[in-house]
């Protein structure tokens, strides 16, 4: 009944903190789940593969009444986690370099939530016209999973990635 904060690591675990601020002056940050079988009652998912998993967001994108925890790895993959069980739902194909920044939001209006991935290789160094790129990937809902509807040209590392509208309308 808490409300949590989800964080990735360097190290691909995932880690949530259960936050007890009824007086903002006395926070208590509890452990409540960890990526590895320590903290997660002996679940099948540990750390991810590549480690790495600096993007992490959680939202709506099933028809249950739980949020999803959706986790990139060093692996370039993009994870969907149930929000209640853990478990895994969805799992994508590797994207073009590490998911840095993932948002989760209706982009067309249809009241249902898209994926919105940006990637980079953070240390990579630009040389001779070369590394440094980076790109923005939509997934949309199919079925039980998602399928990849865009990925843009390179747009230079892309660290992180917000859905908000900003101009008032509403589409």
């Amino acid at each position: 009944d808490k409300p949590w904060i989800v964080h990735g690591s360097d190290a691909g675990i995932v880690a949530g903190w259960e936050i007890d601020a009824t007086d903002l002056g006395d926070i208590q940050v509890n452990l409540a789940w960890r990526t590895d079988a320590a903290n997660n009652g002996n679940q099948g998912l540990y750390s991810l593969e590549g480690g790495n998993s600096f993007a992490v967001a959680m939202g709506q994108l099933d028809d249950d009444d739980n949020l999803e925890m959706v986790v990139g790895s060093g692996s370039g993959k993009v994870h969907v986690f149930d929000g209640k069980t853990y478990e895994s739902e969805w799992v994508s194909n590797p994207l073009e370099k590490t998911p840095i920044g993932i948002a989760i939001g209706d982009l067309n209006d249809d009241g249902v939530n898209e994926i919105v991935v940006t990637t980079a290789n953070p240390d990579e160094p630009k040389t001779g016209g070369e590394g440094g790129e980076g790109y923005l990937y939509i997934f949309e809902k199919d079925g039980d999973g998602f399928t990849q509807v865009v990925k843009s040209d390179d747009m230079g590392a892309a660290l992180s990635v917000v859905i908000s509208e900003l101009d008032g309308t509403t589409y």
